[in-house]
């Protein structure tokens, strides 16, 4: 009696090649597909905590009897300084002393008197501070030793330029500044605070919108912001303060106008 059934199959040659196929197709899309999974999830955290942020100062604003001055100038009145001359330098180029060219105008950037009050209203009342540190940051656990501040940016950034003068460790948010100097904020959700510090409480902040779970770079999770508004309305709103971008980051006003557009 003959079996006249046909057997169909793949050669063991024809299995391997199927699966090498499938090995260098994911290898090529899986890092494009994990990387752009990563981009959505920082772009919802980012809007999460700006609104966040947005409506504990905005509201705390009103609460107080609004204006609160509190500000950088979202436009700076003819009456302040329009042309700023940086008169000294310190050994890195940073500018620590300016002079205005319209002789005889104050320099003006914004109206800070209200800051510290308006500051303890946010934290004590409007946001949910899982812990605080008024200094020292890393020792007292408001930040891990994987932060890092700008000036250990830019050093790596510039370390092959030439004329390069070195990265200021005294500027805003280095990483000196972050870890043992400026009072950081860790919110219960995890996200981390760290206000720049001055004797006169200017209202800009430092922000790791998911907290210590990383990346930690700037322009990534980590952004620097200030507080802008005018004399009649008071806080207005979160603009981007300006800060070196780690490799494929955006700016703050580029999350935000991906985010809100």
């Amino acid at each position: 009696m003959c079996n006249n059934k046909i057997k169909i199959g793949f050669t063991l040659a024809e299995v391997l090649i199927t699966l090498g196929v499938i090995g260098v197709v994911a290898a090529l899309t899986i890092p494009t597909l994990s990387a752009k999974i990563q981009d959505s999830i920082l772009k919802n955290q980012f809007k999460t905590v700006y609104s966040k942020l947005y409506n504990a100062f905005y509201s705390a604003q009103i609460e107080n009897g609004m204006p609160v001055n509190c500000f950088y100038w979202d436009e700076i009145p003819s009456q302040y300084c329009q042309d700023v001359n940086c008169t000294e330098q310190n050994q890195y180029g940073t500018c620590t002393a300016w002079e205005c060219n319209d002789e005889g105008v104050p320099i003006s950037n914004g109206q800070f008197s209200d800051c510290g009050r308006y500051y303890k209203q946010v934290f004590n009342e409007k946001l949910k501070v899982q812990k605080y540190c008024e200094n020292n940051a890393l020792a007292n656990g408001c930040l891990t030793d994987d932060y890092h501040g700008i000036d250990t940016v830019e050093e790596e950034q510039n370390q092959d330029t030439e004329d390069y003068l070195g990265a200021d460790p005294g500027q805003n948010f280095s990483t000196s500044n972050i870890k043992n100097v400026y009072p950081a904020y860790v919110l219960a959700d995890g996200t981390v605070l760290v206000q720049y510090y001055t004797p006169t409480s200017r209202p800009v902040f430092m922000v790791d919108i998911n907290g210590f779970r990383g990346p930690n770079k700037w322009g990534h999770d980590i952004f620097a912001f200030n507080l802008s508004g005018n004399s009649k309305n008071g806080f207005v709103r979160i603009a981007g303060w300006s800060f070196p971008i780690e490799e494929g980051g955006k700016s703050f006003s580029g999350m935000y106008n991906e985010v809100f557009r």
